[in-house]
């Protein structure tokens, strides 16, 4: 086992140790509060290394290999009267320094590559980061024609989803980046799982290390999910998309190679027929409107869904759009 640093820690410590004393005879308590949350978040960071063996560093333990993006999208607008920016994903993406799955990155951002590298760092035996010309792939080759969809008079706006065609086709993007990565399966795990970059932003400052593991239950022969509301198997597709109805959450799903391989091919499929329809929204939108009776009769899905449903007895969130990934989140304790 591999002990790291502890001498420079301790002489870190007890000058934190020291230096708080100090300002708490010559700060006010409200600037000490706030303070002593900071080098708590900093301490925390620096031990959490303290005994966790290199072999957790270097080899591929684990069953499930992470797969996520970053498309530069610039600052937009999201729902009512949130912005998302640059900033905000830079900062949720460092959540990744402390996952010890395999992952496989992809954007089209150089910074945000440095970015991900940096939090990478002390995993670069099962790290692959692909910096890539994101209309090479098919959803970004669709952006005209989704304009075209959201600039009908009278299409409902629901921010960015039908606002920003790049947004949506960066929804779609998900499920052409997981085949490139299945295809190449770099790391030789039996699954895979997609994984926004914002997906754990709630433990941005917990630094203890954490691995994705299949959730209770799990059928390799379907793909999961994260069931945020009841489906209704009558709404129209046109519903769907125009009221901008969720059935599952697009933030985290798991499979096998083969699951992901067959659903990117029906979830391209989907989005052309719908855009033949003259409505489109994001992945969320397609997927519930893919296995209602009527994208069942248009579509014939030869993949269905193992939806989890919130419960709050067996999550450490609060928030039933990240539900699935707590239940998979494996805490190390060492």
């Amino acid at each position: 086992m591999n002990i790291r640093g502890n001498y420079k820690k301790c002489l870190i410590f007890f000058g934190t140790v020291i230096t708080m004393f100090c300002l708490m005879a010559s700060y006010n308590g409200t600037i000490f509060q706030e303070f002593l949350r900071e080098q708590k978040n900093q301490l925390s960071k620096l031990f959490a290394l303290r005994e966790l063996p290199d072999s957790f560093f270097s080899n591929v333990h684990e069953n499930i290999t992470i797969v996520t993006a970053y498309w530069d999208l610039g600052t937009f607008r999201k729902g009512k009267k949130k912005q998302h920016t640059r900033h905000h994903y830079e900062k949720w993406a460092s959540v990744f320094e402390m996952i010890l799955n395999p992952v496989i990155v992809y954007t089209d951002s150089s910074v945000f590559q440095s970015n991900m590298e940096n939090y990478r760092s002390k995993f670069t035996n099962k790290t692959m980061i692909y910096c890539v010309n994101r209309t090479k792939f098919w959803p970004f080759q669709l952006t005209e024609q989704i304009k075209a969809v959201f600039d009908q008079p009278n299409y409902p706006k629901f921010y960015p989803n039908t606002f920003v065609p790049e947004y949506s086709a960066s929804q779609h993007m998900k499920f052409a980046v997981m085949l490139d990565a299945v295809q190449k399966n770099p790391f030789k795990t039996p699954l895979y799982s997609w994984l926004d970059v914002g997906y754990f932003r709630d433990i941005v400052d917990d630094k203890r290390y954490f691995r994705l593991i299949p959730p209770p239950g799990f059928d390799e022969s379907r793909l999961g999910s994260n069931e945020i509301s009841m489906k209704q198997q009558n709404t129209t597709a046109s519903d769907i998309f125009k009221k901008n109805l969720v059935w599952v959450g697009g933030g985290m799903l798991i499979g096998t190679r083969d699951i992901f391989i067959k659903f990117e091919s029906l979830y391209q499929k989907a989005v052309n027929y719908f855009l033949k329809q003259k409505i489109m929204n994001t992945d969320q939108q397609i997927i519930y409107a893919m296995y209602t009776d009527e994208g069942r009769s248009s579509l014939n899905p030869n993949v269905e869904l193992q939806t989890y449903k919130y419960e709050n007895c067996m999550s450490s969130t609060k928030n039933k759009w990240f539900y699935l990934g707590y239940l998979c989140r494996d805490i190390i304790k060492y």
